[in-house]
Parts: C-alpha cells; structure tokens; sequence
C-alpha cells in the first residue's frame, strides 16, 4: 500500500519515468556488452584454433628431438656428447627444419668485404677461416635420424674456404664441444696451405717433428671437457664417470717465447690477448689472428710457420687500434661455425 502511494507520487513527478528510462538504457549496454563478449569468445576460438593449427604443422617439421629438461650436454653414439641449449642452437641451426636461423649472410659480406679493403690499403693479406661445427662433422654419432642437414656456411662459401671433408670425428673432442689437437693439426695445415700453396704437408710435418713435443694417449685436454663440467653435465654423477677419460693427443711447442707482457694492457679484455714469438718459424712473418675458443688447438701449430702470432679473442670486433699497433703481415679471422648464427647480436652488443 505505502509502496504504492510512493510510486504515485514519483509518476507524478517524473522521476519514476526517468528512472525506468535509466534502467532500459542500462538494460540495453548490458545486453550489448554480453553479444560483444560472445562475439570476442568466438574470435579467441577462432585464434586458439589456428594457434593449435599451426603448432601442429610445427611439430610436423621438427626434425630433432625436444631438448627441455636437459642442460647442455647430450648423449650421442659410441661416447659422444653433443652441445645443446646453447646460445647458437649449433644442433637446431643444422638439423631441425622448423628452426628458423638467425645468420645475417648480407651483413658478414659488408663486414667482410669492409676488412677486406681496409687490409689492402695498409698492405695486409686478409683471410677469414671458420672451424666446422662437431654436430655436423660428427653427425654420424648424433642420437637422432637425420632428415635435413643445413648450414649458415653455405650463405657465403663463395668468400670463405671449408675444410670440413679434410676433418673427421676422431678430430674432434668427445667430451668437449670443441675440435682437439689432431683436429688443430688438420685444420692449420689446410690454413697455412690456403695461404701458400707451396707450404707443403712435408714441410708442416718436419716442423712438427723439429719444434713439437707429443705426448700420446693424452688423458684430458689442460682443463676440463666443457660438456661433462658441472655447469654444463645433463646426467648424474655416475653415468659422468663413464665420459671422464677421454685420451688423445697433446701437442706443445720446445720453444716458443712468451710475449704477452709487450702487449699494451688496453687490448686486455675478458680474456687476454696471447703474443709468442719462434725464432725457427717458416717465414719471417707476423700473424695477427681475431679468434674464439677453438683456436685454442690451432695456436701451436700456426706458431710454427710464422716469427710472430698475436692472438685476441675479440667478439666479432675488428681492433684497428690493435691492428695499428701490432703491424701485421697477415690477419686471419678464425670463428667456430656456430658462432655465425649470432654474429649480429655480437656485433651490435659487444658481447
């Protein structure tokens, strides 16, 4: 009754009126709020339809296996461990169809073209060398059937030589992510021959034999094999045992000198820069090499044939200053071929 009287005396007024104007106002924003929320429903569907499509055809092309869960070192045949979850996806970049590589071939032809001309100008040779992946050289021990076998290389094969069918597997470590010294061996032969054709495997093999210590059935490399080191070992402290006495050959020179205290401390970056001196080299000439880690087990082998070697680890930089300084006679450039998927990144950080 009183609700009644009440509602009366709004009609009379006009507020009741404007209130129900009101709530058909609110009635009709509700309503199409709902038909929007059903029409965005139906287009999330639509994208979580394609998004599942196009996993699918993904996961169809994904031609090695799924590496989550392990850390960096995988288990191939006959006691190989392979590098995995690295920064350059060495095994992705060669054999996984569905991985999309990263090299920039245009920009490696500008640098490389670059260098080129800047060394012809101050009288320099220039040669750019890379050292083959052990994935691909040693793919016949990967864990996986191969269906598909690229290469950043091949994008620029034309400015730079591989020797990748004078190595082997026996060339490279097993427990390692990095060539060995039989595989520095091969590999600076085939360099130092590129460079002149008339340095003859005869005359490498007597430098060898003249200014060379072997110890033979060396067990372990100087430090330990990076796949089976705690930071990077994916198993368990047993099954590392069985991977933990690898032997090969060590190769060290009689007498080299040590130059590194002549070098300026300005070049010393995170890792310093290594200058020797062979008053028995070859040639009378000076080597200044821009490298990474796997010139680690090439050094000693060029030390033979030139009277000096600088060598920086430079991350893709090209020191002019260091140039400079140190006066070359010849500038090689000797990268690990995986690195090349991340040159870019490397160029335009420093890192």
């Amino acid at each position: 009754m009183i609700r009644d009287v009440i509602k009366d005396q709004l009609k009379k007024t006009g507020t009741y009126r404007a209130l129900e104007i009101e709530n058909q106002k609110l009635e009709l924003q509700i309503n199409t709020l709902q038909n929007n929320i059903e029409i965005f429903q139906k287009q999330i569907q639509k994208i979580n339809d394609e998004q599942n499509r196009l996993i699918d055809e993904r996961n169809k092309s994904i031609t090695v296996p799924n590496f989550q869960g392990y850390n960096r070192s995988y288990k191939g045949k006959n006691g190989y461990l392979f590098l995995v979850n690295d920064s350059n996806n060495e095994i992705r970049q060669h054999f996984d169809l569905s991985y999309y590589n990263h090299f920039n071939p245009a920009l490696f032809i500008e640098k490389f073209n670059s260098k080129t001309e800047y060394c012809k100008l101050n009288n320099i040779e220039f040669k750019f060398f890379i050292v083959p992946d052990k994935s691909y050289v040693c793919r016949e021990y990967l864990p996986f059937d191969i269906k598909i076998i690229k290469r950043n290389y091949d994008l620029i094969k034309n400015y730079v030589p591989d020797f990748s069918d004078k190595l082997n597997p026996n060339h490279y470590w097993k427990t390692d992510s990095h060539i060995n010294y039989l595989g520095g061996k091969e590999l600076s032969y085939n360099i130092l021959n590129n460079i002149n054709k008339k340095f003859t495997r005869e005359d490498f093999d007597i430098l060898i034999k003249e200014q060379m210590d072997t110890i033979y059935d060396f067990n372990k490399p100087p430090y330990t094999c990076d796949l089976i080191s705690d930071h990077n070992w994916s198993y368990s402290k047993n099954e590392r045992l069985k991977y933990d006495d690898e032997k090969t050959l060590l190769f060290t020179s009689k007498n080299m000198i040590n130059l590194d205290e002549e070098v300026p401390e300005k070049f010393n970056g995170k890792r310093r820069v290594i200058h020797r001196l062979n008053e028995n080299s070859f040639t009378d000439l000076k080597f200044l090499i821009f490298r990474d880690s796997s010139t680690n087990y090439l050094t000693s082998f060029l030390q033979l044939y030139c009277r000096e070697i600088l060598c920086n680890w430079d991350y893709w930089s090209f020191n002019k200053e260091l140039i400079e300084w140190y006066k070359p006679d010849v500038i090689l450039e000797i990268r690990t071929e995986r690195l090349l998927e991340n040159m870019e990144k490397e160029i335009n950080t420093g890192e």
